[in-house]
């Protein structure tokens, strides 16, 4: 993969984890069950950290560090997230499957790219294994069988 390309790509992966913290606020807004609380409160630091990693492997492959804001989608799943988690910790549980489904896909997808570092796909795979571990425990906390890799629901 061309070094620009894959700059491009790191920093929309650092973006979309700087939206997940902001929406893992809003869950936390309105979750009360203490042992999803906790997750969610774990999950929003993994986020942060895999966020500025990403941002620090920029800056070691001679990019530029991005300015890590919430930008308009993560407003938008902002809003989203707000409005289901109005339900309480039910609504926000639904409200943060949706957004660690499509967290799985964008790094389902960076763990196929054709990187030539070592290092960076291991972190990328950590990472994936993360988002599949923060999806598993959502649904089943809201008594789903979680996904196989591969399948779709």
């Amino acid at each position: 993969m061309e070094r620009d390309d894959l700059l491009r790509k790191l920093e929309s992966l650092a973006q979309l984890d700087t939206d997940a913290v902001r929406v893992y606020d809003e869950a936390l807004e309105h979750t009360t069950d203490d042992e999803v609380r906790e997750a969610f409160q774990r999950f929003q630091g993994e986020h942060q950290y895999h966020a500025t990693t990403l941002a620090d492997t920029i800056e070691r492959l001679g990019g530029k560090r991005p300015d890590l804001k919430v930008d308009l989608a993560g407003h938008l799943a902002d809003w989203v997230t707000s409005m289901r988690s109005i339900r309480g910790t039910q609504g926000a549980l639904h409200a943060m499957e949706t957004a660690e489904r499509y967290h799985n896909r964008h790094y389902d997808e960076a763990v196929t790219w054709d990187l030539g570092d070592a290092d960076l796909a291991t972190t990328l795979r950590r990472f994936s294994d993360d988002e599949k571990r923060h999806l598993a425990f959502v649904e089943d906390k809201l008594g789903k069988v979680a996904a196989t890799p591969g399948t779709s629901r």
